[in-house]
C-alpha cells in the first residue's frame, strides 16, 4: 500500500563550516519541536549570532 503523505524535512547547517548541526523528518514538523529541536542544539552549541532560514520547496 502507497502512502502519498509528503514528508518534511529541518535541516540545521553551520554555514561558516557547512557542518550538519541536526536534522528532523518527519510527516509534519509543528513549530514546539522546531523550537526543541533549536534549543536543544543552542544547549550544545551556543547561540548563533544569526539564523537564516529557506523555506524552498525542492
Amino acid at each position: 500500500m502507497e502512502d502519498a503523505r509528503g514528508f518534511r524535512l529541518l535541516n540545521v547547517l553551520d554555514d561558516f563550516n557547512r557542518e550538519g548541526l541536526g536534522i528532523e523528518a518527519d510527516f509534519s514538523l509543528p513549530a514546539e519541536r522546531v523550537t526543541r529541536t533549536l534549543d536543544r542544539i543552542i544547549e550544545w552549541r551556543g547561540q548563533p549570532l544569526a539564523i537564516r532560514v529557506d523555506n524552498s520547496p525542492e
